[in-house]
């Protein structure tokens, strides 16, 4: 029963990460470049959900949740790929369209990959990124926020719109506006497909009774994604 409540708090937590993640990614502008702090809550809440999916997982085909030293990584792309070989078969995703097109979605998608990886990377290595330059640190470390922003520039170089409202000073919210809402689409398709595993993948009866927990991605549409305002759903 503890543990089952502790899961509960988990999953809760792991959404609010997100969210919040979603709604600090929305405030970078041309006056606030402060990508450390949704770097932070995004890659927390990814990690998060999906070593709950594991527990989940775990739980329904043993009786058993994992030992604690099973999911020590940080390295999201690991996760990912293990949600994908452990709890996200083929067969099972496959057998609707919804989770047919996640499938592709997580394994296909390079803009994601990319986009994933820098997250990770942060997770693992890039946290205290000037703390290791100031302490000469030699353990690997990388500078996130520097790729993220030659992840956008080629963001602008792939949308026939972005590089027009780039150039113009008096549209540069416009740009940040859309920039942030592709990027923001491709993390809530990841989070819908995560959130849909515990509807209608194979983690167990248990997994479902958290929808409404995860609801906030779980029915996100199509035409919906990269639309909500987290911004403003704060605290909700």
């Amino acid at each position: 029963m503890k543990q089952e409540m502790a899961l509960t708090l988990e999953i809760e937590t792991a959404v609010k990460l997100l969210r919040t993640g979603l709604a600090e990614l929305q405030c970078i502008d041309g006056a606030n470049d402060f990508y450390h702090l949704p770097f932070l809550l995004l890659s927390s809440g990814f990690e998060r959900l999906m070593k709950c999916m594991i527990c989940l997982k775990r739980r329904n085909d043993t009786g058993n949740y994992p030992a604690t030293n099973e999911l020590k990584t940080h390295d999201l792309m690991d996760l990912k790929n293990c949600i994908l070989s452990k709890c996200i078969s083929k067969t099972t995703a496959f057998r609707r369209e919804a989770t047919k097109e996640d499938y592709h979605f997580m394994t296909a998608d390079a803009d994601f990959q990319r986009l994933l990886g820098i997250l990770s990377l942060f997770g693992e290595f890039a946290r205290y990124y000037n703390l290791d330059v100031v302490t000469g640190s030699t353990q690997p470390t990388v500078d996130a926020k520097d790729r993220w922003e030659k992840y956008e520039q080629d963001l602008v170089n792939k949308h026939a719109e972005l590089p027009n409202l780039c150039q113009d000073a008096n549209r540069i919210d416009d740009f940040y506006r859309e920039i942030n809402r592709i990027i923001v689409s491709k993390l809530e398709r990841f989070a819908r497909a995560l959130a849909r595993q515990f509807t209608l993948g194979d983690l167990g009866p248990k997994a479902k009774s958290h929808t409404g927990t995860i609801g906030c991605f779980l029915f996100l549409t199509d035409d919906g994604l990269g639309r909500q305002d987290y911004m403003a759903r704060r605290g909700n």
